[in-house]
């Protein structure tokens, strides 16, 4: 229980009026704000380790200016992977050179 694993897929359990719900899937969606990003780095490095594991990952992260970007280095690092995505988000952007969204 909870330790089935097969490459590729994640269980995500879901609570709705007190059932489980069990879903598989291979593309893993994340958001992420300040330092939520933690628990997400967590996931996506434990996943990205393992080359058999052929799971996409897709990170949204947003802060208030670029310069608020935790573990920006470690995200760059997990971007050589081509399973792992990441699209940043600001609410105040520099004027120029901001590839992203605010």
């Amino acid at each position: 229980q909870g330790k089935d694993k097969v490459f590729g897929t994640r269980e995500v359990r879901s609570q709705k009026k007190g059932a489980t719900n069990r879903v598989l899937g291979r593309k893993i969606g994340m958001i992420a704000g300040g330092s939520g990003i933690t628990p997400m780095l967590q996931v996506a490095a434990d996943i990205l380790k393992n080359p058999a594991d052929d799971s996409q990952i897709f990170l949204l992260f947003a802060n208030q200016t670029p310069d608020d970007i935790l573990c920006q280095d470690i995200i760059e690092s997990m971007q050589c992977d081509d399973r792992f995505n990441v699209w940043y988000t600001v609410d105040r952007a520099p004027e120029e050179g901001w590839k992203y969204d605010t």
